[in-house]
């Protein structure tokens, strides 16, 4: 399929596998949402939230749940699907192919290699990157740029490292792992013994001897840090995937399919069950468990225990319900104020007649 020019609807309703309801000669040549889209563009209505946006939007082109209840206006060329996020993510894969295909079976000139490391076939070695001394890296591996692979780390099959990526000693990725630019696996964790030393306290660092281990199927964001175990490892379940700016900290085991969101901390020794959810900015303490399928809301600060199942928010962290109720009483209290004050100046006058009238009596 030539995508130079754009592809005309009849081509994306085949390759949805889809009927067509419109003119299957109108030409797409991006994705673009309801509110932003041009003619040329294809969009989509995946939530109810943007369906108002549907009678207004420019793209001629439009991919619909099946059995939709929407007002379309007249012109426009429908592509109804069983699953829209799917449907969109195929059409993506057309319009916009990778624009750098790497070169597999190719180790750059200016990549520093050790002699006893182990590189494995249809890798990509890119400019500048560092293997160190019997590290793996397995079959087709692809290293951009600048990547830093430790002395006896393991790159497991399929994996793909941006550049600026840096994979501490012995730490261990597992097949089809990606890793995004500027993140570290297996820097040290933070621990330190302090110690008093006159009126001074002193903090001395404490070795951490253990290593990272990512298992298959891992997606980590850019600028995130995972700290070496003190002792044993640190651990990230597979399928498990990671947004930017998220820390997790020493000898923390994080389960199989967890979605950890932007700015998430874990600290150190911290168990997450599998099928874990934390949004955004949510913090967990550490020597803690969570449990399997449990939903962190997002800035939550979860400090105990969480069964699983279990849905949290607030800080400390409690029952989803039971904060929205706490919540819902604090915006209350500006009022509840203004009824108190004016209970008390009721009584307040109240009990000065009768203390007057008392006084008369006397």
């Amino acid at each position: 399929m030539d995508t130079n020019m754009g592809v005309s609807a009849g081509e994306l309703a085949k390759l949805l596998g889809t009927t067509l309801k419109g003119d299957e000669s109108v030409m797409v040549g991006g994705i673009a949402a309801l509110d932003v889209a041009g003619e040329s563009d294809l969009s989509f209505v995946a939530q109810e939230r943007y369906v108002e946006f549907v009678s207004t939007t420019k793209a001629r082109c439009l991919i619909i749940q099946k059995g939709a209840d929407l007002r379309i206006p007249e012109g426009k060329t429908l592509l109804e699907v069983d699953n829209v996020e799917e449907a969109v993510e195929k059409v993506a894969e057309v319009l916009y192919p990778p624009k750098v295909e790497y070169p597999m079976g190719f180790i750059s000139p200016y990549a520093s290699i050790a002699p006893n490391s182990v590189i494995g076939a249809d890798c990509y070695i890119g400019p500048f990157c560092v293997i160190e001394e019997n590290a793996v890296v397995e079959d087709g591996v692809v290293c951009v740029a600048q990547v830093y692979v430790g002395s006896k780390a393991f790159v497991g099959e399929g994996s793909f490292l941006f550049p600026g990526v840096y994979i501490g000693e012995r730490c261990r990725l597992g097949k089809r792992v990606v890793v995004h630019s500027n993140s570290v696996i297996g820097c040290d964790g933070f621990g330190y013994r302090q110690r008093k030393c006159g009126d001074v306290v002193e903090h001395s660092k404490l070795r951490h001897f253990g290593i990272v281990e990512i298992e298959d199927d891992v997606e980590i964001g850019s600028c995130v840090c995972i700290d070496r175990a003190r002792f044993d490892k640190t651990r990230i379940g597979a399928g498990t995937k990671i947004d930017n700016l998220v820390h997790i900290a020493h000898n923390v085991q994080v389960g199989k399919r967890n979605l950890l969101v932007a700015q998430v901390g874990i600290a150190g020794s911290a168990r997450l069950g599998d099928d874990v959810i934390a949004a955004g900015q949510a913090g967990i303490d550490g020597h803690i468990k969570v449990g399997n399928k449990v939903r962190v809301a997002g800035k939550a600060g979860v400090t105990k225990a969480i069964p699983d199942g279990m849905t949290v928010a607030g800080y400390p962290a409690q029952e989803h319900i039971k904060e929205k109720r706490v919540r819902a009483a604090i915006r209350a209290l500006p009022e509840l104020m203004k009824r108190i004050k004016t209970i008390e100046r009721t009584i307040g006058r109240e009990y000065g007649n009768s203390t007057k009238d008392n006084e008369d009596s006397c």
